[in-house]
């Protein structure tokens, strides 16, 4: 005996698993259930209904290919937007993961930052001990940097401020 029977599943071109199960009943009518199921499907635990025919050996052979192109026509179009939609996912949760990770990784700049603002400092200095060394003492003091924007060189300044208007306050004298 010869049959088409896998030519024809073949034929309908349902990508995944197949799982088909034939009940016999004492009427010698026939209960045919086909689920089919993808990776993505099992992955997420979502379970189709199996697709179930009813009818005598004869009817199956008739109608049974053309009653389930359709269905599997579909079945497959879902297991390739679930693909598609999981593949989107990965990337979304990729890319959160990636700008969760620049986030912690950020304090570098920092010490960019502490690094121009040394500069800065230094920079400001210089030109305070220029007018300083000029007895521009006023404007030195118009220069100096403030303890807010340097409160690690707090004492510095402070030391450096004292002594400006010290030297002021002499020159005022005269």
């Amino acid at each position: 005996m010869k049959t088409n029977f896998f030519q024809a599943i073949a034929h309908l071109n349902g990508q995944g698993k197949w799982i088909v199960t034939a009940e016999f009943s004492a009427d010698k009518s026939l209960c045919v259930s086909v689920l089919l199921s993808d990776s993505i499907a099992e992955k997420t635990n979502t379970a189709l209904q199996p697709m179930v025919f009813r009818g005598t050996p004869q009817e199956l052979d008739e109608g049974f290919f053309s009653a389930i192109a359709e269905p599997v026509k579909q079945t497959a179009s879902l297991f390739a937007n679930a693909t598609e939609y999981q593949k989107s996912l990965d990337n979304a949760k990729a890319q959160l993961e990636q700008k969760a990770k620049a986030k912690t990784e950020s304090p570098k700049p920092k010490a960019d930052a502490t690094v121009d603002s040394k500069k800065a400092y230094d920079e400001k200095m210089k030109k305070v001990a220029e007018l300083d060394s000029a007895c521009k003492y006023e404007f030195a003091l118009s220069e100096l940097p403030s303890v807010e924007d340097y409160p690690d060189k707090k004492a510095d300044i402070e030391k450096v401020r004292a002594e400006l208007e010290r030297k002021n306050q002499q020159l005022s004298l005269l």
